[in-house]
């Protein structure tokens, strides 16, 4: 079930692509900024940001994942061990972002009763 699929920039795709596997199914992509995009799968949440050269993918498994809030222009994941990732939210992303929590936060309540 494919619940808010947005197309991510040529480069942020290629560099999911390269991560997932062909278990997973995508629930969800946001391109957040121009140097961010966060996607869903049905097993692992991948944030994706441009650095100074490269792109940077992080995975985090969504049993980890404590909360997942926006404030102040700023996604904010906070995972279960304390550690946050905050992530820049470009201005026009906002009302993709207020709907894209509600699927976040359902995916990741989810996950954590099939646990």
């Amino acid at each position: 079930m494919l619940e808010l699929l947005e197309e991510l920039l040529p480069n942020f795709k290629q560099e999911f692509n390269r991560r997932v596997t062909m278990q997973e199914l995508t629930r969800l992509s946001i391109q957040l900024s121009p140097k961010t995009a966060i996607v869903i799968s049905n097993q692992w949440m991948y944030v994706i940001q441009k650095k100074w050269l490269s792109l940077k993918c992080k995975s985090f498994n969504p049993h980890e994942i404590g909360v997942v809030d926006y404030r102040d222009g700023k996604l904010i994941i906070e995972l279960s061990n304390g550690r946050r990732e905050i992530l820049n939210v470009a201005d026009e992303k906002i009302g993709v972002i207020t709907f894209g929590l509600e699927k976040i936060n359902e995916h990741l309540a989810g996950a954590r009763r099939s646990r």
